[in-house]
């Protein structure tokens, strides 16, 4: 879960800094903090703005950027040596994505040995899923209501606890409903979802997703320019679009270019 803690951060304060245009044209090793939190929420898709929804939803897919900009941000906070950083970014984008990343030249590329490009180059993706039950604790409605011949306002509730609509369904199968979505209206299970703590959602769940989008030459990504993560059943069905702005092809820092 070594994600988690600072993508709590990003969809607390919602930082946007500075342009991400201008920040990716920059030099990894001159980003900043807010830099990496700016990049790290382009990629970040959710439906605050959908008051009807009990389920409030943050979606962060671990593109190549957001995978680089966490490193970049870990090594800043960790006072992390260049050839330890180096190290990190390699790992993790082979780990997290498959793609290799050359520390002498700075270039990334496909498992095929291809010069990254976009997105239809990796062969899996970690998403992070974070739920919130926005109906939960259930607390009734109170009004004030004048009491007594001095007509003192006391506080009432407007229904009994028991009576007062909570949703709090079971989410013992819950990754068997979650799904990437193709713009073919294909769809693909996760090889692995970690991270649940129990059956039934009460209040919050934050989920990594593990994607394989690779079957042979055929990518899932292939001739789509929109992905969607849906999950079935939660909330009557949720579809959140992945940004893909954050999968652009960029050129890492080579080993001799960062102190």
């Amino acid at each position: 879960m070594k994600y988690v803690a600072i993508l709590v951060l990003i969809t607390i304060t919602g930082c946007v800094h500075h342009e991400f245009d201008t920040i990716v044209k920059k030099p990894v090793s001159e980003w900043s903090a807010p830099d990496c939190l700016t990049i790290m929420s382009m990629a970040t898709s959710n439906n605050f703005a959908n008051d009807d929804a009990r389920v409030r939803v943050i979606v962060t897919p671990f593109s190549p950027l957001v995978v680089t900009a966490f490193t970049r941000l870990q090594q800043e906070r960790q006072r992390l040596s260049a050839a330890a950083y180096h190290s990190l970014v390699e790992d993790r984008l082979l780990e997290d994505l498959g793609i290799y990343y050359d520390t002498k030249t700075g270039y990334t590329f496909d498992a095929r040995g291809n010069y990254y490009r976009d997105e239809a180059q990796i062969d899996s993706l970690l998403i992070l899923l974070s739920l919130e039950n926005k109906t939960y604790p259930c607390t009734p409605p109170i009004v004030m209501v004048p009491i007594g011949k001095e007509k003192i306002p006391k506080m009432r509730q407007l229904m009994n606890v028991g009576d007062y609509p909570c949703y709090t369904p079971e989410i013992t199968d819950l990754e068997k409903q979650i799904f990437l979505k193709n713009e073919k209206d294909e769809l693909l299970q996760p090889r692995g979802v970690y991270g649940k703590r129990g059956k039934v959602f009460f209040k919050r769940e934050q989920l990594l997703l593990l994607f394989s989008l690779r079957q042979g030459e055929k990518n899932f990504f292939d001739g789509s320019k929109r992905i969607y993560l849906t999950i079935n059943e939660l909330d009557g069905g949720i579809t959140m679009e992945i940004p893909l702005e954050t999968f652009k092809s960029y050129t890492l820092p080579a080993a001799n270019d960062q102190e």
